[in-house]
């Protein structure tokens, strides 16, 4: 196996939003629920970037410190941005309606906050305390940690795997709102549907590519 990727020594993100957040479309069974008005119609990875930056955008103490996501979700969703930062009480009643107790996902921020923070944790300790020199974000999503931590870290390799128009759609958002790619260095995207092909496969490939880029 090349170098570029040695499996052994990859420390793994599970950035797997299905999995580790709520189940949001299950829980709102009822066409008058405020959780399936407020998320309907909107990608799991766009509501996720979302929940992930209310606290900060609350001034809440102890939020996440991912400053790069907000930049990320006003360009998607800007309308509903303009709504929630400029409408008098927008935000406050957009959470309360999305943490209903009967109707919504309680502590759904706290939740999505808290792990943003010890993901961030986690990797933080393992480049810096445990010489992990690879990350592999899988599910990437909006993560950010590849342009948060990469110029702090510049001997280790990111790579992010999603699914291609998630992918197409990252690297799009990223190149017009993360320059100079100096301050954010760009991971390896690895588009792929994991549901058809190994992750094995998906990261031998790209250590073959790597490798013959730089013969």
């Amino acid at each position: 196996m090349p170098a570029e990727v040695d499996m052994s020594v990859t420390a793994v993100v599970a950035q797997m939003k299905q999995e580790a957040a709520p189940k949001l479309a299950v829980q709102a069974s009822s066409k008058a629920n405020p959780l399936r008005w407020m998320t309907s119609g909107t990608p799991t990875n766009w509501n996720m970037l979302l929940f992930r930056t209310l606290n900060r955008d609350m001034g809440h103490p102890n939020a996440n410190a991912d400053h790069l996501a907000p930049l990320l979700r006003d360009k998607l969703m800007p309308l509903r941005m303009w709504w929630l930062k400029h409408a008098p009480g927008a935000m406050s009643q957009f959470r309360k309606g999305l943490e209903h107790k009967k109707l919504g996902a309680p502590g759904v921020c706290n939740f999505v906050d808290a792990r943003t923070k010890w993901f961030d944790h986690i990797v933080e300790d393992s480049l810096t305390n445990q010489g992990i020199k690879q990350v592999v974000c899988v599910a990437a999503g909006f993560d950010t940690r590849a342009y948060r931590f990469g110029a702090k870290h510049p001997n280790v390799r990111f790579f992010e795997v999603d699914l291609p128009h998630a992918s197409d759609k990252k690297k799009q958002l990223v190149q017009q709102l993360l320059q100079p790619e100096t301050a954010y260095p760009r991971p390896t995207y690895l588009p792929a549907d994991l549901s058809k092909v190994n992750i094995d496969q998906v990261l031998l490939q790209a250590a073959h590519l790597t490798s013959s880029t730089n013969r």
